[in-house]
């Protein structure tokens, strides 16, 4: 029995490589593939299914860019891109169509507020995800603008 992916949210963001590249060393480990996930997110006073082709066209660009600088180990990468209302939701529900092994989302330490916090998306992914989930916080350095 093959075991399902793993899946890493993509953000956009310059931490991105980093959360791949260990979400390949744990794929590596399980010998599973890999799949780098964005999400467009659409506003609700549009369809789900909206074309937005500005958004897919950028989306599609860190994707490929993000699949070609993380070719790591001779993982088996692929790259989706979904769209949907909301990341955590179209993540989570793409873990269970999948059957995926684990889902790897990157965390940024935000003390703005005076303490720690997580978004709404990745509190959603850890409450409701069928597969295990890794959470990648980044070095402070890298959330308070140092």
């Amino acid at each position: 029995m093959s075991k399902g992916p793993i899946l890493i949210l993509s953000s956009g963001e310059d931490d991105d490589l980093e959360t791949i590249i260990f979400g390949a060393r744990l794929a590596s480990r399980t010998k599973s593939k890999l799949v780098i996930i964005y999400v467009i997110e659409v506003d609700l006073v549009l369809p789900v299914t909206a074309d937005l082709d500005s958004e897919v066209q950028r989306a599609e660009d860190l994707l490929r860019r993000l699949k070609t600088d993380a070719d790591y180990n001779n993982n088996l990468i692929d790259t989706q891109l979904l769209q949907g209302r909301e990341k955590g939701t179209a993540l989570v529900d793409e873990a269970l169509a999948q059957d995926a092994e684990a889902i790897v989302v990157s965390v940024n330490y935000d003390r703005r507020l005076g303490g720690f916090d997580i978004s709404d998306d990745t509190r959603y992914i850890l409450e409701h995800a069928n597969c295990a989930v890794w959470l990648v916080r980044q070095p402070l350095g890298n959330s308070l603008g140092a």
